[in-house]
């Protein structure tokens, strides 16, 4: 549910406490200590991603990947400006570097916020570490991203990440990813989610490729 509709059925902020004006956001009734505590309204700031992909054709392995991705976003109830941190490592048994580290930081803006559209963009520093390559890149991200609510149960989260590389300098990365996902229980909250995502690497090892297209589905529960 959005904060809207918590609104609606009479879940408000206690006094003293302004009322949260981001009333598109989504968020989630948490009762750490049964229906007599304390009540918490927790809106969707952190996201924990774990992906597998494994496949063969004619017997032989012709995909071995995983990817396991930690991030949170820092929410100011009466600004647009939002504080975030990300976490990610990725292993490729098809890619020259195999295992690769990377950690963001910055800060982003929420340039439209309404209850089935949202457009945000974020920025800041990057770090990644390419293991058997064994090479260190500093780099500066920036880029857009945007969530669709088409039903009170789908919606589709569109993202594009563009990474300068400063060293070694004028190399770049390019991350797009689209996703739909399909609610399809709420107790336990069980969904659906199925995507594409491409990253584009303008210097890559011989033997290597530019282009890295993933597909994938997986089934999510939301804490």
């Amino acid at each position: 549910r959005t904060v809207r509709e918590w609104q609606a059925l009479g879940v408000l902020t206690a006094p003293p406490q302004p009322q949260l004006t981001r009333t598109s956001a989504s968020a989630a009734l948490i009762l750490p200590a049964g229906h007599r505590g304390s009540a918490f309204l927790v809106l969707a700031n952190f996201r924990a991603i774990l992906r597998y992909n494994y496949s063969t054709a004619d017997s032989d392995t012709t995909k071995n990947n995983a990817m396991v991705a930690l991030g949170r976003d820092w929410l100011f109830s009466e600004s647009r400006w939002f504080m975030f941190t990300r976490s990610r490592f990725d292993y490729d048994d098809f890619r020259t570097w195999e295992f690769r580290l990377q950690g963001d930081a910055g800060v982003g803006y929420q340039f439209i916020e309404r209850e089935t559209f949202q457009l945000r963009g974020r920025t800041g520093p990057s770090v990644v570490q390419e293991w058997n390559e064994n090479q260190f890149r500093s780099e500066w991200l920036a880029g857009p991203e945007l969530v669709w609510q088409l039903t009170p149960n789908q919606k589709i989260e569109a993202r594009n990440l563009f990474y300068y590389s400063f060293t070694p300098w004028g190399e770049f990365r390019n991350v797009s990813n689209v996703d739909w996902k399909w609610n399809l229980a709420q107790k336990p909250a069980l969904s659906l989610k199925a995507g594409i995502e491409n990253e584009y690497q303008s210097d890559v090892a011989p033997g290597d490729k530019k282009n890295d297209l993933k597909y994938y589905t997986s089934i999510g529960i939301d804490f």
